[in-house]
This record gives C-alpha cells, structure tokens and sequence, in this order.
C-alpha cells in the first residue's frame, strides 16, 4: 500500500520516489509505532528520545516509554507513545 502511494506520488511530480523522500520513508501507526527505512545509524536513544542518522541529516522521534522494536539495516521500528517525528 505504502508503496503503491509512494509510486503515485512519483508519477503525479515527475520525481524518483526516493528523492522525494530524501531517501527515507517514515510510517506511522496511530500514536503507537513508526516505522522508518534509510536510516544509517542510531545517534541518540532513550526513552523520550531516539535520533537517527539518515543519508542527508537525521530524524528525531519523541515520545514516552520509546523502545526499539525491530532493528534491520535501513531500517527500524520504534514503540511507544509517539508524540512527534522531527526530520533535522
């Protein structure tokens, strides 16, 4: 689905998906979980706070009770309360 979303948006602005993006893509589910692909590396991780380290800048997810759910390369998913996804 996210793809098929992804591929539309491509074709109706005549840009590659990812340059769209700047390379990543964030997913969220409800307030609970976001899912994130492009990521490099984790800069920062607590319980409120976890930063990543993408191909052009970072991604901060704040939050309560934050915990890294599924760790794959390029990719993660966070839990918890999420109250914001900043991209820096």
């Amino acid at each position: 689905m996210i793809h098929r979303f992804m591929d539309d948006i491509s074709k109706l602005s005549g840009l590659p998906a990812d340059e769209i993006l700047g390379g990543f893509r964030v997913v969220m589910l409800s307030n609970n979980a976001v899912y994130i692909e492009g990521i490099n590396k984790i800069i920062t991780l607590s319980k409120e706070c976890v930063v990543f380290k993408l191909k052009k800048g970072c991604i901060k997810i704040n939050g309560d009770n934050l915990v890294i759910k599924d760790l794959n390369i390029g990719s993660v998913m966070v839990v918890g309360k999420i109250l914001g996804v900043e991209v820096l």
